[in-house]
């Protein structure tokens, strides 16, 4: 009985802060213990869940300027300067981004590269489409190399390949940045720009998923929109 008036105070804080029917559901859904979830509304629709490191895009029914901080029981007990780290992420992780891609739209994926590693991949979708494939290689044909391209109605496009530097290292941790801008993506690793990928789909909304699959462990993806 007291888990059940738990979970209904949960809905009702969310209800409260202006999230929509189907938002709080899925924030639900997904954080169903509520360890330590912070909810960030923003006018955008961007719900940000810094606890689980990772930020999640929904429909919202209404702007929202405000925000709400959701406390379960297990944070009233041990306090938020106490809070266990969250689990690694699962690979193959997706990402649903329901309002799309946009201009000044920046991901942040960190995690570590597997120590005998072959490749990992990061592609943003539009349905069965591939509006950008990254491919970091670390042994082809005895060359590491980070391949770039699109595949749309499924044809793949031309390879951009050449870079002056592979930052990524077999065993170590990374930091990749993603900038989506009105014309590119802009990559940086590691605090340091990498590259520049022009759009090949240019209907930026309907780009609405996100995947990181391959040789590597996941501990955040934070999306966020700057200023």
């Amino acid at each position: 009985m007291a888990m059940y008036l738990y979970h209904v105070w949960v809905r009702s804080l969310l209800r409260r802060a202006g999230v929509g029917f189907q938002a709080r559901e899925s924030v639900y859904e997904l954080y169903p213990e509520f360890l330590s979830v912070y909810i960030l509304l923003l006018q955008n629709g961007t719900c940000v869940t810094p606890t689980a490191q990772i930020q999640i895009s929904w429909i919202f029914q209404m702007p929202l300027t405000s925000h709400s901080k959701i406390i379960s029981r297990q944070e009233a007990q041990y306090g938020p300067a106490n809070q266990p780290t969250p689990p690694g992420l699962t690979v193959p992780f997706d990402l649903p981004l329901q309002s799309g891609i946009y201009n000044k739209m920046l991901i942040t994926i960190a995690g570590e590269i597997k120590l005998n590693a072959n490749n990992f991949t990061v592609n943003f979708k539009r349905g069965s489409d591939i509006a950008f494939h990254l491919n970091p290689r670390f042994n082809e044909g005895g060359r590491q190399v980070i391949v770039r391209n699109s595949m749309i109605g499924n044809q793949w496009g031309r390879e951009e390949r050449e870079l002056p530097s592979f930052p990524f290292v077999p065993g170590k941790p990374f930091e990749l940045k993603i900038l989506c801008t009105d014309t590119e993506f802009k990559v940086a690793v590691n605090k340091s720009h990498l590259l520049e990928y022009k759009h090949r789909i240019r209907e930026l909304n309907q780009i609405r998923d996100l995947s990181v699959y391959g040789d590597v462990t996941l501990s955040s993806v934070n999306v966020e929109t700057l200023q």
